[in-house]
């Protein structure tokens, strides 16, 4: 036997496939809350890092961006996933707002972040232990209108 909300009842194989089809066709429909992708360097197909959005809000369309680069930063590769998950959130997922939090000593990211279409909105002081000492941390948003055409399509 198996129960829920909208069924209670003998399970058949036929009622089984039934909910379990039902429940698939609603989950592929339901916007996601988070999506994350492997970062690979096309010069060896060598997985790098990752980079996503989570707490995605459609209905504000907004969420937040989050990446992390391994040895091979310095390289490109985070300024260029970077890219391509905006173009994912602004085409795709049709968010308008992107945002993302990083220490002020992260230089490195802040300029990848820079050069993929982020921008300085503020800087929250002291708000972070980082390095055993307190850190600012740089608020930075990106929006649908300064991105420009997908390079997905």
């Amino acid at each position: 036997m198996f129960g829920g909300l909208d069924y209670q009842g003998i399970a058949t194989p036929q009622s089984q496939e039934k909910w379990a089809d039902d429940n698939l066709e609603r989950g592929a429909k339901r916007e996601p809350e988070a999506v994350e992708f492997t970062v690979y360097d096309r010069r060896d197909s060598v997985p790098v890092g990752t980079a996503g959005l989570f707490s995605i809000v459609h209905a504000h369309g907004r969420a937040e961006f989050g990446t992390g680069i391994g040895e091979r930063r310095g390289q490109g590769l985070g300024t260029e996933a970077t890219r391509l998950v905006l173009d994912f959130a602004f085409h795709v997922l049709q968010l308008r707002n992107v945002l993302l939090v990083t220490p002020e000593w992260n230089v490195a990211g802040l300029k990848a972040y820079e050069r993929a279409g982020f921008r300085r909105i503020g800087v929250r002081r002291g708000a972070v232990i980082s390095r055993g000492r307190p850190t600012d941390l740089v608020i930075m948003d990106a929006v649908r209108h300064d991105f420009g055409a997908s390079v997905l399509r």
